[in-house]
């Protein structure tokens, strides 16, 4: 590359020496048409030519050519890939988001649960008791005495038969079988000490509704004379009244059914 550019300066020159001689030539011609130049006079004109001409700026070196190579491929190539992380780094990574993470709650063992279980049934009020015998025949006697004076018509053994009703054992609702028994067995007390008009009067009344037990009152024939519901009254138990919801006609026992029961 360098003597190509020295070529170039050179040839360069050459053709600014014959433009001045072809230029020194025409002068001369127009002077003098029959004298020619010598041969030292073009020797001058040539070394006046070459020594007005610049120097030629040096061209790059070797050194100079192979820094612009070196910078141009470091421009040109990709940047240098970012090392990849060994299986110890990841592992130590990961180990630390493993060690920031909030620890997580414990399940409850049995013995929580056992205890919690405890406490739940601690905090339950207790059931209330049933009222004794003594306790009834207390509140009987302490109502008695601030009954006012009876009507006339309702006897001393009528009163007793109310009293003595009353003062029976009553079981817990919690003993629904008993209870039932104690329900039926106050509406036949009912029944029997004040008769068939004050009985019907209580149970067609949504008062004698005592959570999930009612009284009914029927006829021989099975017709309903006495129930707290309205529409119910002058139905017949025989019919599907007296049927519960499994297809069992429960009526036709209840009317056949004589004083014991059944």
């Amino acid at each position: 590359m360098l003597d190509r550019i020295r070529r170039a300066s050179v040839l360069a020159a050459l053709i600014l020496v014959i433009a001045a001689l072809a230029a020194a030539c025409s002068d001369s011609e127009d002077s003098d048409a029959d004298a020619g130049l010598t041969a030292a006079e073009v020797e001058a004109i040539v070394q006046d030519a070459i020594a007005s001409q610049p120097a030629p700026e040096p061209g790059p070196s070797a050194a100079d050519i192979e820094a612009i190579v070196r910078s141009a491929a470091e421009s040109m190539a990709p940047p240098a890939p970012e090392p990849s992380l060994s299986a110890a780094e990841v592992e130590a990574i990961v180990q630390d988001a493993l060690d920031n993470q909030p620890a997580p709650e414990p399940g409850l063992s049995t013995a929580d649960v056992i205890s919690i279980v405890q406490a739940a049934v601690d905090a339950l009020p207790e059931p209330e008791p049933g009222l004794s015998a003594e306790d009834v025949e207390a509140l009987v006697h302490d109502a008695l005495e601030d009954l006012p004076e009876p009507e006339p018509g309702i006897s001393v053994e009528e009163v007793s038969v109310i009293a003595q009703s009353a003062a029976s054992t009553i079981p817990p609702r919690s003993e629904p079988a008993e209870y039932t028994k104690f329900f039926a067995d106050n509406a036949v007390s009912l029944y029997e000490t004040f008769g068939l008009e004050a009985t019907l009067d209580y149970y067609n009344s949504e008062d004698s509704v005592d959570g999930q037990w009612y009284a009914f009152v029927l006829e021989l024939n099975g017709d309903i004379i006495g129930h707290y519901d309205p529409d119910v009254r002058g139905l017949n138990l025989s019919g599907p009244i007296g049927t519960d919801i499994n297809g069992y006609n429960f009526g036709a026992d209840m009317i056949t059914a004589d004083e014991d029961g059944k």
